[in-house]
């Protein structure tokens, strides 16, 4: 799962901190697979490792005279029952990264997340919903197009973020007290699952939790058993939005 950002920034890059001073003053290497994707690359540079200091390795037998593997990161809320992520983890990489961005703007965005370019869960209709919130200067956000410097900036900076369930929402990691409506097809089901997963609500609640985001799940049917996508009824959205969001 190292590909989707969601996981990438909550489960692989805060495991860094223990190592981190290893990698920049010691001589450890970071071991990774040989085809890491921009997106991936660029977080690495956002957290200031050299890339002398990363090896991509090809998966072969290979012989390591001496190795940290670094654990996923987590705090027990109940014993046996209940666990999630570390919240000390989402501090060291928000703090991390957003150290390097260092932007003193003080610009805000009402943001809706697009999925245009995907081949599920899209906003049928998201452009017909930006015209009829247009006077709350809402721009819709492509991060396909944006660099992980720009999608970040955009999320620190957000005070409304709108948007179909998906990776995208990873970034209020990097906003603080933003309103956030993850909008939820009612009939979702993560590929191998035989039934709808609503429990994937609660991967994107955790972030607002520790942020002090205010987060709305807003359940609505797909057009599609196959690919979720979602056609809002406007009237009805723009409605929930001024009775509880705008």
């Amino acid at each position: 799962m190292t590909k989707n950002p969601y996981h990438w920034y909550t489960e692989y890059l805060p495991r860094l901190e223990i190592i981190y001073n290893k990698l920049i003053e010691e001589d450890y290497y970071l071991l990774l697979d040989t085809d890491l994707n921009s997106f991936q690359k660029e977080s690495l540079k956002m957290l200031s490792i050299p890339e002398n200091k990363i090896i991509n390795w090809d998966g072969n037998t290979t012989l390591i005279n001496n190795c940290i593997i670094p654990s996923l990161r987590h705090e027990v809320l109940i014993e046996d029952k209940l666990d999630i992520h570390s919240r000390n983890s989402y501090k060291w990489i928000r703090n991390k990264i957003l150290e390097y961005i260092d932007d003193k703007s003080t610009q805000k965005y009402n943001i809706i997340i697009s999925r245009n370019d995907s081949n599920s869960r899209r906003l049928i209709n998201e452009i017909e919903l930006q015209s009829n919130l247009i006077k709350y200067n809402f721009i819709i956000l492509n991060l396909s197009e944006l660099s992980q410097k720009e999608i970040i900036n955009y999320f620190n900076k957000a005070k409304i973020i709108i948007g179909v369930h998906g990776a995208a929402f990873t970034y209020t990691l990097f906003s603080k007290n933003a309103k956030i409506v993850e909008i939820f097809p009612n009939n979702y089901q993560e590929k191998g699952n035989k039934k709808s997963t609503h429990n994937c609500q609660n991967s994107y609640f955790q972030i607002s939790a520790y942020l002090n985001n205010y987060h709305w799940v807003y359940i609505t049917e797909s057009v599609s058993d196959e690919n979720f996508d979602v056609k809002l009824d406007i009237d009805k959205f723009c409605k929930y939005m001024n009775l509880n969001i705008l």
